[in-house]
């Protein structure tokens, strides 16, 4: 039968609620069987925490059920799944995002009251402004489920007992079931709180038992003595049967005398045959199921949570720092860094990726992501300057049904300031672009310098390594490696094409400097190595060695390995030659001109031949003059 979380697990918890917020009542119940006071700190702060209990189980209910008509979010789940992030630094991605915010304002007074006046207001506006919407909503489209023979007294009371007996009643070593952290606080409750807080959760947990259940039912049972109670969950354990295996001992059960345990959580097995029982037989059904007894007969309209998804706080995505910022763009799933070889460069390697992963992506496979999720990271390196980090989300699920999904992170691949760098980086772009036009890609983008992206990948890159300073050291210096292997790599493209570029305009220049007559030959491939320019006139055999920056050469060496290979293209007299595009500095002219050497120069007037004559040569300049950074 199918069962509702709603009328199971969020009304009966918010019922519990409301019988413990009434102060006035259980104040007089304490004077009354135990002449104490709620005053008394010890007693005020274990009340106060149970309210807590209560509210952290509610507020995990309203964070996942489904029958609410407020939509969930990719971010709200991870944070949940992957995370337990804080709920107030959460961006507000969704609405439900938005609605836990505003829930979380009216809970977190309750939390922080210092005084049971303080608590009393405190509870009294959760109730106006959060309960009472709940309240109205279950009055108006929860009816009883005419397949039970329950009547509503008794369909209201199974509920309330069931999620008093599982989530109140068993203390486990974190504390009460009832406490979950997700979203709300951390979840691991310190143990000085949960020390301090024992003796008045366990008279508050003992007066529930008692309003629930009744008097006669409470003095029969062992429900008088739970304020006795000496510990959260330890047990008095009987010695283990010899030659059992750690399953066989799981198998074997609870090794203890109930008569002879004295924990709070010791009274879970008590009530379980003392009351527990002795209801589901009364009412021939299961305790725990009190989610199946009312139905769902009309929908519940958006509207009457109007107020609650306004969000009244600003966004504070903004004002986050660039780790959480990360973590929230990653959705907190561990990263590896492709590391370029010989073969596989950057962003060819990310492009086949992409391209393949939406070949894969399958409408019929399970899947975490609706899309493929891309992340693109800017660091910039100036202003209207920037490098490029891209990821993609592997979703292994959807790709050959496995559970480890993580991002693939091509780190600092491309940039946009740059010839063949920046032809990378459009080509990149393009294929994202086309992939989000047709809905099949999710791109977030984040802009965060280098420094700190390498530092965040450093301390998250997964790897089977216990986190050190030295493993984050030496993985910043491979990240540092990895970048200055992908500059280099567009750094020596752009450097061979500006040299082609000068071969280019040189052989131009050559050309239409000595006419027709003239063989004039480019790029030739000969076994002492390449020639750059050869010029064959009736007279003189030239070799040219084209040099953009001759102040990042030995001039002399490479004159003499011009002349190595002269002699292997002719047995005439012939010269070499040098073209530059930057002038060469004034030792180098020296040389030169101390060794009758010619040389052109592209954007002067010192070369003796004068070959570059009307060539425009101002785009060429700013070309050949520009460096990658």
């Amino acid at each position: 039968m199918e069962t509702h979380t709603f009328a199971g697990d969020i009304i009966p918890t918010l019922r519990i609620f409301e019988l413990v917020g009434d102060a006035k009542s259980y104040q007089a119940w304490l004077k009354e069987h135990h002449n104490l006071e709620l005053t008394d700190p010890v007693l005020f702060n274990g009340y106060k925490f149970f309210l807590e209990c209560a509210l952290s189980k509610f507020f995990s209910d309203i964070t996942t059920e489904e029958e609410l008509p407020i939509p969930h979010g990719v971010l709200l789940a991870c944070a949940r799944s992957h995370a337990y992030y804080p709920l107030e630094k959460l961006p507000n991605s969704c609405e439900r995002t938005i609605f836990l915010k505003e829930v979380l304002e009216y809970i977190k007074p309750i939390s922080k009251a210092k005084s049971l006046s303080a608590l009393e207001k405190s509870i009294r506006s959760f109730k106006t402004n959060v309960k009472n919407i709940f309240d109205e909503i279950f009055q108006k489209c929860y009816k009883l489920n005419p397949d039970n023979k329950i009547d509503l007294e008794g369909a209201l009371k199974i509920p309330l007992i069931d999620n008093l007996f599982i989530h109140f009643t068993q203390a486990f070593n974190n504390g009460p079931a009832a406490y979950n952290g997700e979203l709300l606080k951390d979840f691991w409750i310190p143990e000085d709180k949960l020390n301090s807080c024992f003796l008045g959760y366990k008279y508050t947990l003992q007066y529930m038992w008692y309003t629930v259940v009744g008097k006669k039912l409470f003095q029969e049972s062992s429900l008088v003595n739970m304020h006795t109670a000496d510990s959260w969950s330890e047990y008095k354990y009987l010695p283990a049967p010899e030659g059992l295996s750690e399953m066989e001992l799981l198998i074997h059960g609870d090794r203890f005398k109930l008569e002879e345990q004295t924990s709070l959580d010791s009274y879970f097995h008590r009530i379980r045959e003392e009351i527990v029982l002795p209801i589901e037989k009364e009412y021939n059904t299961s305790i725990l199921s009190g989610g199946s007894l009312f139905i769902q007969h009309k929908k519940i309209p958006k509207s009457i949570f109007k107020k609650l998804l306004k969000p009244s706080k600003p966004d504070p995505y903004k004002s986050l720092e660039t780790k959480d910022k990360i973590d929230i763009i990653l959705y907190w799933y561990s990263a590896e860094v492709f590391e370029p070889g010989e073969m596989h460069n950057g962003v060819p390697a990310f492009m086949t990726n992409l391209a393949g992963t939406v070949a894969l992506m399958q409408k019929d496979r399970e899947r975490e992501f609706e899309k493929i999720q891309v992340a693109r990271f800017i660091h910039e390196v100036e202003q209207g300057k920037h490098r490029y980090s891209y990821s993609i989300l592997i979703d292994t699920k959807a790709a050959a049904d496995h559970y480890h999904s993580g991002w693939l992170i091509y780190y600092d691949c491309c940039g946009d300031y740059s010839g063949f760098a920046g032809r990378e980086f459009r080509n990149a772009e393009g294929l994202i672009q086309k992939y989000v036009k047709t809905g099949k890609v999710n791109l977030q983008t984040l802009e965060v310098s280098k420094e700190d992206f390498t530092k965040y990948l450093a301390n998250h890159i997964h790897k089977n390594e216990f986190l050190t300073e030295q493993v984050i050291n030496e993985r910043t210096k491979k990240l540092e490696e990895l970048s200055k292997l992908q500059v280099a790599k567009t750094q020596n493209i752009f450097g061979d094409a500006k040299g082609i570029i000068l071969e280019l305009v040189t052989y131009y220049a050559l050309s239409q400097y000595h006419g027709p007559n003239t063989k004039i030959s480019w790029s030739l491939n000969k076994k002492n190595g390449e020639i750059d320019i050869l010029v064959v006139t009736e007279t003189v055999t030239k070799l040219i060695e084209c040099k953009v920056n001759p102040n990042n050469c030995n001039l002399e060496k490479e004159y003499q390995k011009g002349k190595q290979k002269l002699t292997k293209v002719t047995d005439n007299k012939g010269k070499v030659e040098f073209a530059f595009a930057s002038l060469p500095n004034p030792r180098a002219i020296k040389w030169l001109k101390e060794n009758s050497i010619d040389y052109h120069y592209l954007f002067g007037n010192t070369d003796p031949s004068n070959i570059f004559k009307g060539i425009k040569i101002s785009n060429l300049k700013r070309i050949l003059d520009y460096s990658l950074k």
